[in-house]
């Protein structure tokens, strides 16, 4: 049996041309769009790559799809605290 950490909290989105949903209703590994909810999921494995830790490269996928800063920070701080997901609802 695994158990696993979900870090939560509040983000408000401006509406479905908001960069943060957009990027939520593309890559978030559960959307439920009427309830406002998206848990994006956090890998701590090391990336093949470069051997960081894949969240890493999420972040930076993140800043690429011009995420807010606010977002970045909610899924990074939770990364750090390893926590296994984030869920972001409004």
């Amino acid at each position: 049996m695994e158990f696993r950490v979900i870090a939560e909290e509040e983000l408000p989105f401006k509406g479905e041309k908001d960069r943060d949903w957009l990027w939520c209703m593309e890559h978030a590994t559960f959307r439920h769009k009427e309830a406002c909810e998206f848990i994006i999921h956090i890998t701590h494995e090391l990336d093949d790559e470069d051997g960081e830790p894949y969240w890493k490269t999420t972040l930076k996928e993140m800043e690429k799809g011009k995420v807010s800063a606010t977002l970045r920070k909610l899924f990074k701080d939770a990364a750090e605290a390893r926590a296994s997901a984030l869920l972001v609802y409004s």
